[in-house]
């Protein structure tokens, strides 16, 4: 499957799914599952998918946040939280304001959510564009 194709026929209608169920814990689970691995797609190849991710990760804060939550909801774990909290163990977790310290994404969690994924998904939208 190619980028554009993963783009068209999973990311874009699954996120279009998530917009039109806003308090679905499911379909904000699978717009931000579906979002992060956009990067498999978009890497020049496989060794170049963890680097790629780390920079889209740098530039997108939104990004950064769906990926925590796929990784949350994947895993069970959060790979930004334990670093962070080993390199600055006082510091605030975005994943608190998300609901995904409390346990659980509550209709207020999901509405937060949901701008995140909508943003995260114009900052991909554009990175895609310039790729080759």
């Amino acid at each position: 499957m190619s980028l554009d194709d993963y783009m068209c026929e999973i990311v874009e209608p699954t996120f279009s799914r998530f917009s039109s169920n806003p308090n679905s814990p499911r379909y904000a689970y699978l717009a931000c599952l579906t979002l992060a691995h956009v990067v498999d797609y978009a890497a020049p190849c496989d060794k170049k998918v963890r680097a790629l991710k780390e920079e889209w990760i740098k530039l997108s804060e939104p990004f950064l946040i769906i990926d925590e939550v796929a990784q949350y909801f994947k895993h069970g774990t959060r790979f930004w939280v334990k670093k962070s909290k080993r390199d600055n163990p006082g510091g605030l977790l975005i994943t608190h304001a998300i609901g995904l310290e409390n346990g659980g994404l509550t209709a207020k969690d999901l509405h937060n959510l949901y701008f995140q994924v909508r943003d995260a998904l114009d900052f991909v939208r554009g990175q895609t564009k310039k790729l080759p």
